[in-house]
């Protein structure tokens, strides 16, 4: 990378930053613009450079709270050079990796103007202020390209659901505040142009009137008699009236699956979306695979092997769960994916013949086992027992068949779940 590239890079994550606190100028909010909106990748990597930024700030606006976010902006405002301020404002920016020139105090003259008519002046206030919101907008067109009136509200909740780091009950208003939903939790936002949003925490989003923007977590969203506008780390999504859509964003990749209706989905800073059928989901937009959320798989049986109905292998994401219960020390399971599998017995785990691994705990205790593909593109597995938490697999298809005993309450998924139920 050179050093213009380096500059440019920083120079976007210091306007995106300086955007999401408020605190950008006319002039830098349209250099901001102009990054975003340049054509191909140049455009497309200012994109995930800003939105990386954004969500930098969302989740400390939505971790910290006001208190501190007050005590910091007054420190940035007003850093003086005898006191022990003097030195806050190059060390965060020395901390977060910025180099900078310390500004000077430029005089500004004073000038002296005819008087201007009250009703003139307020016109002019309200031209400016709506120049502003407009261009605000504009420089997160891959977000939001429409401004609507203000209006969204937690309708109701399960767990904690905070606002900008302080805890929230339904009824509260939502405006453009980020919104964390606790793991486990979840919580339904009626927005200001009827449509509804339900969130399953561990979750992070931006509300607004006529939509969101998603920055990790899983979220289904309702458009009633009004579009709905949804942002993503990695594009936008169109949701048409009387349309239901379903999203998970893990990893600043989103994964999306069409409920009902018409939604389209446009990547990066591209003019142009992509219709993705009912019934299908995506990860890229371009290529689509069959979406069934998450529930008791179907599997043919044929001696002994059970083979997974709905295993498509044209699935970018999927998940299969299981309990892995073995009734004697000599039950074996096998799950097969393709050129790769894995095995189970009592107390140990092998993958694609390597050595085995031994589990933690009593040899015959049942134990949930999890292996996904996310949007990333990487497979993981997850087994109660195993010294590291999550393991990756070197997989590159969707399991196939299942043999053995001890595998019990066995489920298969591809895309988001179905939408949850309070």
């Amino acid at each position: 990378m050179n050093d213009d590239q380096s500059h440019e890079e920083e120079r976007i994550s210091y306007l995106a930053t300086g955007f999401a606190a408020g605190g950008l100028d006319e002039t830098e909010k349209v250099e901001l613009y102009d990054l975003l909106r340049r054509p191909g990748e140049a455009g497309a990597h200012a994109a995930r450079i800003a939105w990386c930024s954004l969500q930098v700030a969302v989740d400390l606006r939505g971790s910290l709270g006001t208190h501190f976010q007050d005590t910091v902006t007054h420190r940035l405002k007003n850093p003086t050079d005898t006191g022990p301020g003097g030195q806050f404002v190059p060390d965060v920016y020395a901390r977060l990796g910025i180099t900078r020139p310390r500004l000077e105090d430029v005089p500004v003259p004073v000038a002296t103007s005819p008087a201007v008519p009250r009703h003139i002046a307020w016109r002019r206030v309200v031209l400016v202020g709506a120049a502003s919101v407009l261009l605000s907008w504009g420089a997160l067109h891959f977000l939001f390209p429409l401004v609507f009136p203000p209006g969204g509200r937690l309708a109701r909740s399960t767990g904690s659901v905070t606002r900008s780091g302080v805890l929230i009950a339904p009824g509260a208003a939502l405006e453009t505040e980020p919104v964390a939903v606790s793991a486990g939790g979840l919580a339904e936002v009626s927005l200001g142009n009827g449509g509804r949003v339900r969130i399953r925490g561990p979750a992070s989003v931006v509300v607004q009137p006529a939509g969101l923007a998603v920055v990790s977590g899983e979220a289904w969203a309702e458009a009633t008699s009004t579009a709905l506008v949804i942002g993503l780390p990695d594009g936008r999504l169109s949701v048409h009236p009387s349309s239901r859509v379903a999203i998970v964003v893990t990893a600043n990749r989103a994964t999306i699956a069409t409920i009902a209706g018409t939604v389209v989905l446009t990547r990066g800073n591209s003019t142009v979306g992509v219709s993705v059928p009912v019934g299908r989901a995506t990860t890229t937009g371009e290529q689509t695979f069959p979406w069934q959320p998450s529930a008791n798989a179907i599997c043919s049986t044929k001696n002994g092997v059970r083979t997974l109905v709905h295993a498509d292998p044209s699935c970018a994401t999927w998940v299969l769960t299981a309990s892995f219960a073995p009734r004697t020390l000599d039950d074996i399971a096998t799950i097969d994916a393709g050129s790769h599998f894995l095995r189970l017995g009592a107390g140990w785990l092998e993958v694609d013949g390597d050595l085995r691994q031994p589990l933690t705990g009593a040899p015959l205790v049942a134990r949930a086992l999890r292996i996904e593909r996310t949007a990333d593109g990487i497979v993981r597995l997850h087994l109660e027992g195993l010294r590291s938490t999550v393991q990756t697999l070197k997989w590159d298809s969707v399991p196939q068949t299942l043999t053995g005993g001890g595998l019990t309450d066995v489920c298969w998924g591809s895309g988001p779940d179905a939408e949850p139920d309070f």
